[in-house]
Order: structure tokens, then sequence, then C-alpha cells
């Protein structure tokens, strides 16, 4: 399992590597957020962070399935497009579940503000 996943990343294209790299400062900022924040008005940056990695994730997506046609030497074969479709689907579902996260990230802030104001 650990080599399939070294794999997938040592040979993942351009979007796919920008796509986690947002990612993954959009849960570190989510995360730095969610001891920061202290009003209803600052957990608007949390919606905007949260909603970050979805939208990456929906254009590593389209990226990927507009371009697994062209091919640099060639059109690719029918196992080339089925990998680039694959890692499509991984994008997207990484994207969405860190979505996910922050915005629960978001709605354990608003409980706590909550609780704060009575």
């Amino acid at each position: 399992m650990p080599e399939a996943v070294t794999d997938f990343i040592r040979n993942a294209g351009f979007s796919t590597l920008a796509h986690f790299l947002v990612t993954a400062i959009s849960v570190l900022i989510g995360l730095i957020l969610l001891f920061l924040v202290r009003t209803r008005k600052e957990m608007s940056f949390l919606l905007a962070v949260g909603i970050l990695p979805a939208v990456s994730g929906i254009l590593a997506m389209y990226f990927k399935y507009r371009y697994s046609s062209v091919g640099m030497f060639g059109p690719p074969g029918p196992e080339e497009i089925a990998a680039a479709k694959r890692e499509a689907w991984i994008d997207l579902s990484v994207g969405f579940a860190a979505a996910a996260g922050i915005l629960l990230l978001r709605s354990v802030v608003n409980a706590r503000i909550q609780k704060r104001d009575g």
C-alpha cells in the first residue's frame, strides 16, 4: 500500500501536485484559524479557506479529463487515458475531503463562539 501511494505521487502531473499543495496549505491555514478565530466575522475566512480545496480539485479534474487524450508523442492508449481519469477522481475526492474537514472545523468554531456568547 505505501508503495502505491509513493508511486502515485512520484508519477503525478503538475495539476495534481499543484492541487495537493493548495490543499495542504488550505488545511494548515484552517487549523491555524481554528485557534485564532474569535468572532463570527472572522469565521468567513474559514469558509473561503474551506471552499478552496474543493475548487482546486474540480479544476484539477477538469484539466485531467480535458487533456487526457492528448499525448506528447502521439495519442495515448486506453490504459493511459483510464489512468489519467482515475487520477482525476482521486484529485476530486481529496479536494472534497479536505473541504469537508475544514468546514467541519468551522462548525466546531461556531459552536465554541455560541457557547462563549451564551
